[in-house]
């Protein structure tokens, strides 16, 4: 999978960080490699919480479960 995060420079020195992909993950970090860490764990973490979420959703057997990818 590929994303695409953008930092841009904030308040006080911080550089924030976001991925076009997952509006909800905005980071912040005093450096840009902290930064771009910090993107990087958010979005594992995101992906894993919401397939977590989605596997205890379903209350029925699993007709089928594939993966795709999106061009764009």
């Amino acid at each position: 999978m590929t994303f695409t995060a953008i930092y841009i420079n904030g308040d006080s020195g911080w550089i924030i960080g976001y991925v076009e992909e997952f509006p909800a993950i905005v980071v912040q970090g005093k450096t840009i490699e902290q930064a771009q860490e910090r993107v990087r764990t958010a979005a594992q973490l995101l992906l894993e919480e919401n397939r977590e979420m989605a596997r205890e959703r379903i209350d029925r057997p699993v007709l089928l479960r594939e993966t795709f990818a999106i061009e764009g």
